[in-house]
């Protein structure tokens, strides 16, 4: 699936490859959890994914990743990638 396929609509059971193009933490006013918002990008657009506490921590900038079983939700306007489990995002090998 393409990332095209996804910004406009909500979906559940996405599966879809990309580059983290860019990912930044999102302060969050009295909560422990930590939100890192990533721009996930392939040939055919952009979308903003979504990562809850360790999901983070599988991916840095640049990287490829896989996204299995995410889900596309509304926020401010925009659909954005999320996902349940850290299990559902992968880094790929550079090719």
């Amino acid at each position: 699936m393409k990332i095209r396929s996804i910004v406009n609509q909500r979906r559940r059971g996405i599966e879809v490859e990309g580059t983290i193009v860019d990912i930044a933490q999102v302060p969050l006013a009295r909560s422990r959890k930590t939100l890192m918002k990533a721009t996930l990008g392939d040939e055919t657009g952009s979308i903003t994914l979504n990562l809850w506490g360790s999901q983070s921590l599988k991916c840095k900038e640049g990287d490829r990743v896989k996204i299995t079983n995410g889900y596309t939700s509304k926020s401010s306007g925009k659909f954005e990638l999320n996902i349940d489990s850290g299990d559902d995002i992968m880094a790929m090998d550079s090719e």
